[in-house]
Order: structure tokens, then sequence, then C-alpha cells
């Protein structure tokens, strides 16, 4: 066998593997044991998706085993020839870009539907808050004092008790994060991720990283039409923020998830002008 390492985002190492001729395989693996706990859950998360899957044109690459040895833990899944959603989108027509809103909005619903509505536990989302505050503090990247925290504190106060729901969520539902055959009108998610709470409001918060503030492109490295995916991403969010509009729970928490989402992922950033930026955009963010 042999294979090509691939360039990612995440804490974990993925190969894509030719097990004989043409015939390939992906093997995401991590050898830092805090990420372990992480990287079984989304291959346990990729597996119950495939097998509870009723898209016809969505799937997810079919997990082939997992395997834990010497401090290493990786999982094998099958190859999905195809494109990211960037080249998807800079080649495809009307049609196409409002197919890619009719799968992402029935995904998300679907989620909903299997979901249960329970009041949100509030103490778990401010305990989740000051966890990422210590980790923003220990960050040599990031500037406190560019940081609104009263803005955030009123924002976060102002919660109430409505109901959301709570079960199932792909959670880190990015346009990075899906892969598309162009010639099949077929959509594959990848890198599932386990969130502090398992709700679907946290993929409508994920694809708006996107749609409304770009975060993906900030990390592709191929060129591209700004002007063109601009307009295609706020047409996507318009779209996606209209129709979530009829939910009550969007309505009430859609803020302040999407502030903690970007407070999570601020520890992470690992220079001074993408985490200036990502605290502009928690100090400004809208509805």
């Amino acid at each position: 066998m042999r294979g090509i390492n691939v360039i990612g985002n995440s804490g974990c190492d993925i190969d894509i593997i030719e097990k004989q001729a043409g015939i390939y395989f992906v093997r995401k693996s991590t050898s830092d044991f805090s990420y372990t706990k992480r990287l079984k859950k989304q291959a346990e998360k990729q597996i119950s998706f495939y097998e509870k899957n009723s898209y016809k044109f969505v799937t997810t690459p079919r997990v082939l085993n997992k395997v834990e040895s010497e401090g290493k833990f990786y999982f094998d899944m099958e190859y999905f020839g195809s494109v990211d959603c960037i080249t998807f989108l800079e080649k495809c027509c009307m049609a196409d870009i409002d197919f890619l809103l009719e799968v992402l909005i029935a995904i998300i619903c679907e989620n909903i539907k299997n979901s249960k509505n329970v009041d949100l536990d509030l103490d778990i989302f401010h305990e989740k808050y000051q966890r990422v505050n210590e980790q923003i503090i220990a960050s040599p990247y990031i500037n406190e004092k560019l940081i609104d925290y009263d803005k955030i504190e009123k924002t976060f106060q102002s919660m109430s008790s409505t109901k959301i729901p709570v079960g199932v969520c792909h959670g880190d539902l990015t346009l990075s994060n899906i892969l598309v055959k162009p010639t099949e009108n077929k959509f594959a998610l990848i890198d599932f991720l386990d969130s502090f709470i398992e709700s679907p409001l946290h993929d409508i918060v994920k694809v708006r990283q996107d749609t409304k503030y770009m975060w993906s492109l900030h990390f592709y490295h191929r060129t591209y039409d700004k002007n063109r995916i601009g307009s295609i991403f706020q047409y996507l969010d318009e779209q996606i923020d209209q129709f979530f509009t009829k939910f009550g729970f969007y309505n009430e928490y859609y803020k302040p998830f999407q502030v903690l989402n970007f407070l999570r992922i601020l520890p992470y950033c690992n220079n001074v002008p993408i985490a200036n930026m990502l605290i502009n955009n928690i100090n400004n963010i809208e509805q």
C-alpha cells in the first residue's frame, strides 16, 4: 500500500491510501491522546449517519474499520472521489446552487425532526463559556482587550429557557466539510464533530459561519472568483436565515450560539490577523 498525506485544519492526520491499483481508502489518525476521544466520536457519528441515512442525494463515506494501538487511534473510510464545495460553486448554475440550499435545509430539518425539544440547560452553556475563556486567556495570539466582553455578557444574560432541539447534529456542518460529485448530483458529509450540546442549531451556526462570515475561505488554498463566491454565499445565507426564522429556538438562540461558536474557535487561531478578524466578527455579530 502507498499513500498521500492531505493537509487539513483539524488535529489529526489524513492519508489517502492506495490499497491496490486504482482502489483507495482514506485514513484519519491521531497520536494525540487529548484528540483521541474526539476522533472516536467522529467515527461513531459518521457510522450512525451512514446507517440511518435516507437521503437519495446525500451520503457519507462508509467507515471500514477502527483501530487503537500503541497510543494511536485511526479509522479507515471509503474514498469519495469528488470536488470541494467551493470548486463546485465556481462552475455550477443557479439550479445547482438552489439544490445545495435544499440539501442543507433538508439535513438540518431532518436533524430537528430526530431531536427532542427540551429546555436549554443554561448552566452547561455558561460552563462552556468559562472553559473557553480560560483557553482564550492562555493564547499568545489573542489580545483580550479587543474583545467586547460587556456585549458578550449581555447577549448571554438575555437568554431564556426556551425549548431547543437536542439529540442529533453533524456538529461541524461547514461547506468545507461537504464534498460534491457534480456528475451524480450527490453530496458527502465528512468530519462530523461532537458538541457540548448536541443540537441542530449548531448545524445552522456552522453553515452560517461560512455563508455569513466566509470562514472557510480564509483557509482555502486554491484560486477562486471572490465576487462570484461572495454573491453565492450571500444568497445562501439570506435564504437559510429566512427559512429558519419560523423556528422559535433559532430566533432566541442563534446569536448567543454563534458568539460562543466563534469564541470556541478563537483559541485555535495561530496567528494574530486571523484572531483579530474573528474578534471583530464576535464584537459585531448580528442575527
